[in-house]
């Protein structure tokens, strides 16, 4: 990939391509598998569309952590776009806060999905 500016719709490149099972955090169940660039398979088109959504939304951070809407400016919060260097990594981490989707043992993981 070109350096330069990046888009919301694009991803940076997985070089390890390593596959992540999906864990639903409500039923303990895997639902899928995810990339930490954001690639994500699953047959449930909700946990598709959840994972997404997370991973094309501005983030608020303060110290390099995620943190809740807060309506308001407050000092040291930085809002981080997609596309920006840190953002997919700092979704990854946060996944779970953000869809209730956990990341699990890659060695169990499979690139199929659920």
């Amino acid at each position: 990939m070109e350096d330069g500016p990046v888009t919301g719709s694009e991803r940076r490149i997985n070089p390890d391509g390593i596959w992540y099972p999906l864990i639903d955090l409500a039923t303990d169940r895997v639902v899928g598998a995810i990339r930490r660039d954001g690639e994500v398979r699953s047959d449930d088109p909700e946990v598709v569309a959840r994972v997404e959504g997370a991973y094309r939304r501005e983030l608020l951070t303060r110290n390099g952590e995620v943190i809740e809407e807060l309506g308001v400016c407050y000092a040291d919060v930085v809002t981080l776009s997609p596309g920006a260097p840190d953002h997919d990594d700092l979704v990854f981490r946060n996944l779970a806060l953000l869809t209730g989707y956990l990341p699990g043992d890659p060695d169990s993981a499979s690139p199929q999905g659920a």
